[in-house]
């Protein structure tokens, strides 16, 4: 994916809502203009007081309070706004292109990187993009502001500004050289925590296995061990950080020591007036921390091209069209649309349905059962994944009139049972489901063909029973038939299946497989290596080293091919 520069998604967020940046700009720009009015109705306070003019005190008192109310309805505005900005513009925008772009991604290499390490690059880096961005909205008036006070300073006091503005300046940009490695401190911060939340998140998953081996005190112990790590990239990242911003942040302090000193002189000379000291004091805040608050942005900028990387890696296999600033609907507000009904499929009738393995071309007759058998690493799933289009880079396609189908799963009504199914927390019946709407009657039906009615009635709380995290609280051949029953809720015409029978029970295996068979248009394409599954099969795909060695129905192939005698000997054995 090619690389872009901060300032190409910055563009792209301010672009998505241009008034509501805009005008967060503008409002803390009047914050910070309206704050040099202090100094103003100050010095000329005190003007008027060398003057002996004291008629005017009265509209100065009136106007610190107004200023001051003014200030608090702008902060309120101001606060408002940018809450809408940080979370509707930036980080909003970001987390749900990259969730979009996760899912547009073939399903067989969607997730590069861990699901701890994903969900930090979600939480922590989407921050670092909001950040950036307002930042960057406010950076410039700040700028033009100070520059203007800059100017008023040098008109007053040339000699005196120089003196003072220039070693505060020395300072600060002194302060952020010394700190031109935090880039490389922010990233390895970003990575120790990615690497310890990705840690304690596979922990959870597995808990029970890590039980079963004896293994909590070393997997504490390694867990110690990332937290160490953590601790130590976090707080070189910290210690660096507020050092450059202790320095930068004192040097104002400094900066006013050096008025106090230069200035008695000049005062005493009869070069500069108490008034013009004042103002001059009262706007040195404004000069020499828009040069703390550059070094910060600088920073910021730093830490948000580490930020923007992180994203675009884990989405990197997504289609070239797609990019983490996309301007997408977020629906903050108003009501949610309905989503759209699903499309029916294309093509609902199979009798010209085949499949292409390694260029060889297969018929999957309407009703029948094809299996796909190999030895371990022969890519059996590969080919599957091919099949469904999860696998771009896989040499497998499915055919219709011998012509490679445009989008599979717009096309043809599939349901597919993975070799690990994938289980939500949430209930059975939104497990099942996932929000389609299916009539009740399918639903029981597709219950009794996974052979899940039985468990069902023993569940405590029936298809509202909660399954745990990723399933925990099913066991595996029930976790296998939930998945089961969610492909076939749809009523499939063609029904997809890895390793169906791996965590069942004889007899479970048995009823799962008679009721599926007693489908006469049910189509099936399952890989397996269990003897009772391949008996059930009308057509057997033998692979090895991803090409077809053999294919016909079972005595065939275990006539003709050594490959098939082999697995078949090893799975008596």
């Amino acid at each position: 994916m090619k690389r872009r520069p901060t300032s190409w998604y910055l563009w792209k967020l301010m672009r998505y809502a241009p008034f509501i940046c805009v005008l967060h700009a503008i409002l803390w720009g009047m914050i910070n203009a309206s704050t040099l009015l202090y100094g103003v109705f100050i010095s000329r306070l005190i003007a008027d007081l060398e003057t002996g003019a004291n008629d005017r005190a009265t509209i100065f008192a009136l106007a610190f309070a107004g200023l001051g109310i003014g200030q608090a309805v702008l902060w309120l505005i101001a606060g408002r706004t940018e809450l809408v900005m940080r979370f509707s513009v930036s980080s909003g925008v970001v987390r749900r292109n990259l969730l979009r772009m996760l899912l547009a991604t073939p399903g067989a290499v969607a997730l590069s990187h861990s699901v701890g390490d994903t969900l930090s690059r979600f939480r922590d880096d989407a921050y670092m993009a909001e950040d950036a961005l307002d930042w960057t909205n406010e950076i410039v008036l700040q700028v033009l502001i100070a520059c203007s006070a800059l100017g008023v300073m040098l008109w007053i006091d040339t000699p005196l500004t120089l003196m003072t503005v220039i070693p505060t300046l020395a300072i600060i940009l002194g302060a952020r050289l010394a700190g031109g490695h935090l880039a490389s401190l922010r990233r390895a911060s970003s990575e120790a925590t990615s690497r310890f939340t990705s840690t304690v998140g596979d922990v959870v998953a597995a808990s029970l296995s890590i039980q079963a081996a004896g293994a909590s005190d070393r997997t504490i112990h390694h867990i110690a061990g990332l937290a160490g790590d953590r601790r130590s990239a976090t707080l070189k990242d910290r210690i660096v950080t507020q050092a450059v911003d202790g320095i930068t942040w004192n040097a104002s302090a400094i900066g006013t020591g050096l008025v106090m000193l230069f200035a008695a002189s000049r005062i005493h000379e009869g070069k500069l007036s108490v008034a013009e000291f004042v103002l001059f004091t009262a706007w040195l805040g404004t000069v020499t921390n828009i040069a703390v608050d550059l070094g910060r942005y600088l920073a910021q900028m730093a830490a948000a091209r580490v930020a923007f990387d992180r994203m675009e890696a884990i989405a990197e296999r997504a289609p070239a069209d797609m990019t983490i600033v996309d301007h997408t609907l977020l629906y903050l507000t108003g009501a949610i649309p309905e989503l759209p009904a699903q499309p029916a499929p294309i093509h609902t009738q199979i009798d010209a349905l085949s499949m292409a393995i390694a260029g060889q071309q297969i018929a999957l007759p309407r009703g029948q059962m094809i299996a796909i058998t190999g030895r371990i690493g022969s890519g059996k799933t590969r080919v599957l994944q091919s099949l469904l289009e999860l696998d771009p880079a896989g040499e497998a396609a499915f055919l219709l009139d011998s012509a490679a189908l445009d989008n599979v799963s717009e096309d043809l009504n599939i349901g597919y049972v993975p070799q690990v199914p994938k289980l939500f927390h949430g209930t059975v019946r939104e497990n099942i489901l996932l929000d389609r709407d299916v009539d009740e009657v399918s639903l029981h039906e597709a219950l009794t063909l996974a052979a899940l009615d039985y468990d069902l009635a023993r569940f405590p709380d029936g298809l509202d029973t909660i399954v745990g995290a990723r399933g925990l609280r099913v066991s595996g051949g029930q976790a296998q038939r939930i998945a089961l029953t969610r492909a076939l809720v749809t009523r499939p015409m063609l029904l997809v299946v890895d390793d169906l029978s791996s965590a069942l029970d004889v007899d479970t295996e048995r009823a799962v497989w008679s009721g599926l068979r007693s489908q006469p248009v049910l189509t099936i394409l399952a890989v397996s290596h269990r003897r009772f599954v391949l008996e059930q099969a009308d057509e057997i795909v033998v692979l090895r080293a991803g090409a077809v060695d053999a294919c016909g129905p079972l005595d065939e192939v275990l006539a003709n091919s050594s490959e098939m005698r082999t697995l078949w000997d090893e799975e008596e054995t």
